[in-house]
């Protein structure tokens, strides 16, 4: 289906804001982070030469994955939420960063789409801090955003088939939930974005692994999303791609702290 990880990566970018640009390297700037970047052992141009050497690149993945541009983040989604989940979506970026950075979109031979981003804090206050406020939005406002994108997503799915000769019957399963994961860093969170859609006589299942890895005042993101057809195949791929990358990407980030000493 065209677009359909565009379509989640919106949820990416909601949930892990301490970790997604908007669409492209550069950031607005607020006050705080202009307080944060003046305060900064390293600076802002070092703290970005640093964080874009912790990204994902082409040479991290087997033979036969390409990359590709970054897309631009989906702008017609407006989520109703609930007022105690709006305050952090409005965010442009959390307290105390100092630059954030996205690799570009890595895919794979069966259709897999890997990102990863990197976001340098003033502190490790600040970047402890931000860690508790994404895992706080995304367990206090799960069930609004499961109700919000599944709509979105139903919404998109009618638009991209329309003119298909096969019959969408529905989008199912829209779920957030925490995954089972190895650490990684001073403290890793992981969660898995999962939906159904229904075609006739298939269904596709699509996920996106989402997870944070924080080291000191660093903190990275890696997104891997993959699907697969029923009855055609019974089970998700393997996932051992998924924990070498974390492994590269954490790896990457305590080099990142020792350079900005």
């Amino acid at each position: 289906m065209k677009g359909r990880f565009a379509v989640a990566m919106v949820l990416v970018c909601l949930g892990l804001a301490a970790a997604c640009a908007d669409g492209g390297d550069e950031e607005v700037r607020t006050e705080a982070s202009e307080t944060a970047i003046a305060a900064s052992e390293g600076g802002l141009e070092e703290a970005r030469a640093v964080a874009e050497q912790a990204l994902l690149r082409l040479e991290d993945f087997p033979t036969g994955w390409v990359e590709r541009p970054a897309e631009q983040d989906e702008e017609d989604f407006q989520p109703d939420l609930p007022r105690e989940c709006q305050w952090f979506i409005q965010q442009e970026e959390l307290p105390g960063t100092v630059v954030k950075v996205d690799s570009p979109e890595f895919h794979g031979p069966d259709h897999e789409e890997v990102e990863s981003a990197v976001t340098v804090f003033v502190d490790v206050t600040a970047a402890r801090q931000a860690f508790a406020d994404v895992q706080d939005f995304i367990e206090g406002c799960r069930q609004p955003l499961r109700q919000a994108f599944t709509e979105y997503l139903q919404e998109k799915a009618r638009e991209e088939v329309e003119d298909l000769v096969f019959e969408v019957t529905e989008l199912t399963d829209f779920n957030i939930d925490k995954l089972s994961f190895p650490a990684h860093g001073d403290e890793s969170m992981a969660f898995q974005v999962g939906f159904e859609v229904h075609v006739r006589p298939l269904s596709v299942d699509y996920y996106f692994d989402m997870f944070g890895i924080r080291v000191d005042r660093i903190v990275g993101v890696l997104t891997f999303g993959d699907s697969f057809v029923r009855p055609l195949s019974l089970e998700r791929p393997d996932t051992n791609e998924e924990e070498r990358l974390a492994g590269i990407i954490e790896e990457r980030l305590h080099t990142a702290v020792a350079e900005l000493e």
